[in-house]
């Protein structure tokens, strides 16, 4: 993967491509990826406060640009986005419905990207984060009937469950 590429194959099945995309902090590709997205995704970029969630946004976008341009043969710039009823962005070439499906999601410095010509997709990444002592904040906050039904499981009770 090249400085300026921050995306790679993840996983294929029968027509549907997962790409997973670095989104860790890197001033070469986002001084690349900000030459890349439109006026009004640069105006969503300045909006948000949060220097990882600006990132997030502007590195995803900027991949699912390139990678979405490089299967339709065209440029990243002919590409616009908007949503659908239900908030699913779709793309558009040429100001018409571009014939391919996509979905992104992230979490922390990880992006996954799924893109198919013949299906609507999704996909969903999550970062692990370190276990929460829930012991600890229900002493700081829960009622006593609720710290007694806490102490009554078992510490694998009080796990987040993992989905594969």
């Amino acid at each position: 993967m090249s400085e300026l590429t921050w995306w790679r194959p993840y996983r294929a099945v029968e027509d549907v491509d997962v790409l997973a995309v670095d989104l860790s902090s890197s001033r070469e590709r986002e001084a690349f990826a900000l030459g890349l997205i439109d006026r009004g995704e640069m105006e969503r970029y300045k909006k948000f406060l949060v220097d990882g969630a600006r990132r997030q946004f502007l590195l995803s976008r900027a991949a699912v640009r390139v990678v979405l341009a490089d299967r339709l043969g065209c440029a990243p710039t002919e590409l616009a986005f908007e949503a659908g009823e239900n908030g699913k962005p779709h793309a558009l070439l040429n100001q018409k419905p571009a014939p391919i499906s996509f979905n992104v999601s992230h979490s922390g410095i990880f992006g996954l990207l799924a893109i198919s010509p013949a299906r609507v997709v999704g996909v969903d990444v999550e970062e692990r984060r370190d276990r929460i002592d829930l012991d600890g904040v229900a002493k700081q906050v829960f009622a006593a009937s609720e710290k007694d039904s806490l102490a009554r499981l078992e510490q694998s009770e009080k796990e987040p469950r993992k989905h594969e």
